[in-house]
């Protein structure tokens, strides 16, 4: 995505994107839970797990409260992305890490690292559910054996 922002949107006019952003529409700033979900228990073993990771591991970029910081790490407490229902994009991220794209307008290009390294499978969706789940979040707990099937995926990938 980093390559499509800066070898094609980020040379769009401001025209352009004023069109574009219009027909969009505002992005929600804040989604809420989908209905008739329900976040996991904070009591929840994985919900516990979870939580102890993203605060030693995640929370001096994202905040406790999973705010981010605006323009610079992105906010995870009502995301769309970490709410939908398959968890692949969120374990992507947090196996593989990402790094956001440079533009004239924002040059510093912050990135997230890779955790794969760090985090065996258990942990990755340890912490990947409590993310999905803490701060209002709803989203399907994430199996131990999804971070594998993941990482299987990111290895075998060119």
């Amino acid at each position: 995505m980093a390559e499509v922002v800066e070898y094609s949107t980020a040379l769009m006019t401001e025209p352009d994107l004023r069109a574009i952003a219009t027909e969009m529409g505002e992005p929600a700033s804040q989604v809420a839970a989908p209905p008739g979900r329900a976040p996991l228990a904070a009591e929840d073993a994985r919900m516990k797990m979870g939580e102890a990771i993203y605060l030693d591991r995640c929370m001096a970029c994202h905040t406790r409260s999973g705010e981010g910081v605006p323009n610079m790490f992105p906010r995870l407490a009502g995301s769309q992305v970490v709410q939908q229902e398959g968890s692949e994009t969120v374990l992507r991220v947090v196996l593989q890490g990402v790094r956001a794209a440079y533009t004239p307008h924002a040059p510093t290009s912050p990135a997230m690292p890779a955790f794969g390294w760090r985090l065996n499978d258990d942990q990755a969706a340890a912490v990947t559910t409590y993310i999905r789940n803490a701060w209002g979040n709803a989203a399907p707990a994430v199996a131990s054996a999804d971070a594998a099937r993941m990482r299987g995926l990111l290895r075998d990938r060119p």
